[in-house]
């Protein structure tokens, strides 16, 4: 029964693991939009760009909104969509 416990304690433990380390997908990645193309279009919006990134499948975009905040925005490289902000 100990055994049992142990084993099933460890299979636990792994399947915890496992879906920490899974990243959830929130665009389908290598689409034809550019990180360049991206920052250009955010910036004609009124975004001050600092870093350009991937994450969740999305082009990753780190920097100033318009209003002044910090954020996180992530565009679709699929259709140059944003998808989230993350302020």
């Amino acid at each position: 029964m100990k055994k049992f416990l142990t084993v099933s304690a460890f299979v636990a433990t792994l399947i915890v693991a496992q879906g920490a380390m899974a990243e959830e997908q929130w665009c389908k990645p290598g689409g034809p939009v550019t990180a360049e193309q991206a920052k250009t279009m955010l910036e004609e919006q009124g975004y001050k760009i600092k870093k350009m990134d991937s994450e969740h499948g999305c082009l990753e975009a780190k920097g100033i909104s318009p209003k002044g905040d910090h954020v996180e925005v992530y565009v679709d490289s699929n259709d140059g969509k944003i998808v989230r902000i993350k302020e």
